[in-house]
């Protein structure tokens, strides 16, 4: 998560997003909103790449 400069207090969402299917919340509204989905996206892909299920 600091890889991707995201505060380790949104671990849970992380979590969460991991077990959800990417079509149900890979959106950006554009809000500049903390944090951007965008963001959440790079980490939960980023985790997915280094547990090899990328």
């Amino acid at each position: 998560m600091r890889e991707n400069m995201l505060d380790e207090l949104y671990v849970g969402y992380v979590e969460e997003l991991l077990e959800r299917e990417d079509d149900a919340w890979r959106t950006c509204c554009g809000r500049d909103c903390e944090p951007c989905m965008q963001q959440l996206m790079r980490v939960v892909d980023r985790v997915r790449e280094l547990e090899g299920n990328a």
